[in-house]
């Protein structure tokens, strides 16, 4: 398990871009549309951060990269197959933190 970025939930994606690029200098990786989500991921170094826009709330998580989901989650683990061939499950750990994993096929 690896970890692959910081999810953060955002009022803005512009101005976020904005803070994150020409403020922060992250610089952008990607950006792409999941399950009609826009998502843009940036980078500084080793450190990724996810942004999408939800302008009622903003939230976190924290995502690990894996080669095949564990056996044993947490609760009732909802996985999402996406049109990229990317697959992910989110679950709360004990302290009630969101946490994603990733597989990228």
């Amino acid at each position: 398990m690896e970890f692959h970025h910081l999810g953060l939930e955002v009022n803005s994606l512009e101005e976020s871009l904005e803070f994150y690029i020409h403020l922060c200098r992250f610089q952008l990786e990607e950006e792409l549309t999941l399950a009609g989500e826009r998502i843009i991921f940036l980078t500084k170094g080793e450190l990724r951060l996810e942004l999408t826009e939800n302008k009622e709330t903003s939230s976190w998580h924290i995502c690990f990269e894996v080669k095949e989901f564990p056996a044993l989650l947490p609760g009732a683990a909802d996985y999402q197959k996406y049109e990229n061939g990317w697959e992910s499950t989110f679950f709360h750990s004990q302290d009630g933190h969101l946490i994603e994993l990733l597989k990228r096929n």
